[in-house]
């Protein structure tokens, strides 16, 4: 039987148009606090199809901005790098401080990993992005646009590598109770 190893992959969203992303929570808001809003009473049937209609009018406003802003993300398909690699990418990004500590530098490990474990990407409608197109904004994003990036780099590249206990445990007491 031949050994075969599958690397850790994960799927991570990148929304290129952020004013875009403020819209669409603004509209969200906006329609959360209409549908929220208590009933008056004493007020008119016309009143009642203004305020239903001004519902509705947010609902489409919220669903509007968020198809734009869905075409505007970017899933990136992401793949664990060989250890070896890895620690590479560790050491480079790695800084001494004054007092004797280390600390790494996630954002520049992210963008210097990210080469290597981009296997794909497209927007979400489907429509293919190519991977030199991705790597040459990587410089231009957001701390909070490489967030979701940073967390999975280093999920992927530190996974858990044991499975925990506790799930035998459970399936073990599961099995007595079924």
């Amino acid at each position: 039987m031949v050994l075969t190893l599958t690397r850790p992959m994960a799927d991570v969203e990148l929304i290129t148009n952020m004013p875009t992303m403020q819209k669409a929570v603004d509209a969200a808001n906006n329609y959360l606090n209409l549908k929220a809003r208590k009933p008056v009473s004493g007020i008119t049937d016309f009143e009642e199809a203004e305020q239903a209609q001004e519902l509705a009018d947010a609902y489409e406003r919220m669903k509007k901005t968020k198809q734009e802003c869905d075409d505007s993300t970017v899933v990136l398909h992401l793949t664990g790098l060989p250890s070896s690699q890895w620690r590479q990418i560790t050491l480079k990004t790695v800084i001494a401080q004054d007092d004797g500590t280390y600390l790494t530098d996630l954002p520049e490990q992210a963008i210097l990993a990210l080469p290597d474990m981009l296997k794909s990407a497209n927007f979400k409608n489907g429509t293919d992005v190519p991977v030199a197109d991705v790597l040459a904004i990587l410089p231009e994003l957001s701390d909070s646009q490489l967030a979701d990036i940073m967390t999975a780099v280093q999920n992927l590249n530190n996974p858990s590598t044991v499975l925990p206990k506790e799930i035998g445990q459970i399936i073990s007491d599961s099995a007595t109770t079924l």
